[in-house]
């Protein structure tokens, strides 16, 4: 049966119980995401003491790159930690229980998940500065500039995961709709931008032994960021259309299944982007 409670709008239209009645899936996911935390914590952690041990390579990129260890640590602790005991409410059949724990869980998943989109926005932006204005980049780019920053976007991702409390559940999936799209758009706009400036730069400048194997260097770097822009596609395209369905059809029966039915509603948010924050380290 599916849980209708007036109280807790996770719930409303979504058929629970199969998810429930499957025992061994609830297992392998509790499992799936144990391992992963503590792969996210242990690896995130392993980066943030190297880099504040080694004095040498402080700088605002530094300072970006261990906010978002931080995060992604954040996921392992109380996103993939707590999935288990959230889980298991529903192992017990206790649906009620499970869509209640689930909303603030879910809350604090959608505050560190923005607050690290915006860092992987946040990166693409130092990267293009970097590139484009070279010796200057020191000058413009400070570390408190940088802090300052990530404050912000933090504040930001705060803000937003607030308006699930104060919006309608429809006008909140509408503006998350609008950020989410923003981010991924700008965040691939300057990833573009530092690829183009690379191109120039391989076309301008004499070539010689140097600046060939410096070029190979940057186009190897490039094609692993494809590839980890492309997963970051996968792991939050599925959100921004769950959003904009929403945001359109409101939260319906029909409208909230249909998402679930093709993006594994229930599943995808312990998977997805908790796998991608256990990649960071």
């Amino acid at each position: 049966m599916a849980v209708n409670s007036s109280n807790v709008p996770l719930c409303w239209g979504v058929d629970f119980s199969s998810l429930a009645a499957n025992k061994s899936f609830l297992i392998f996911i509790c499992v799936l995401n144990n391992s992963a935390a503590m792969s996210s914590v242990f690896g995130n952690l392993t980066v943030i003491v190297s880099i504040w041990r080694t004095p040498s390579i402080h700088s605002p990129s530094f300072v970006l790159i261990s906010i978002r260890c931080v995060l992604d640590m954040s996921i392992g602790l109380f996103m993939q930690g707590l999935c288990s005991p959230v889980l298991l409410l529903l192992y017990v059949d206790n649906l009620q229980g499970f869509c209640s724990a689930a909303g603030p869980w879910l809350q604090m998943g959608l505050f560190i998940n923005g607050a690290i989109l915006f860092m992987v926005m946040l990166t693409a932006m130092d990267i293009f500065s970097a590139i484009k204005l070279k010796l200057r980049y020191r000058q413009l780019v400070t570390t408190r500039r940088m802090i300052i920053a990530v404050v912000l976007m933090v504040l930001l991702s705060a803000a937003l995961s607030a308006l699930s409390v104060t919006l309608p559940l429809v006008e909140h999936f509408l503006v998350m709709t609008v950020v989410v799209g923003i981010a991924l758009n700008m965040t691939f706009f300057f990833y573009g931008l530092s690829y183009n400036e690379l191109r120039r730069h391989q076309r301008t400048v004499q070539p010689c032994q140097q600046t060939t194997t410096s070029i190979a260097k940057y186009r190897k770097t490039f094609t692993t960021l494809v590839l980890i822009l492309g997963f970051l596609l996968l792991c939050y395209l599925p959100a921004d259309l769950t959003f904009l369905v929403v945001a359109i059809y409101g939260f319906t029966e029909a409208s909230i299944q249909a998402v679930a039915d093709v993006f594994s509603l229930q599943d995808w948010e312990t998977r997805c982007i908790r796998m991608f924050t256990t990649l960071g380290p």
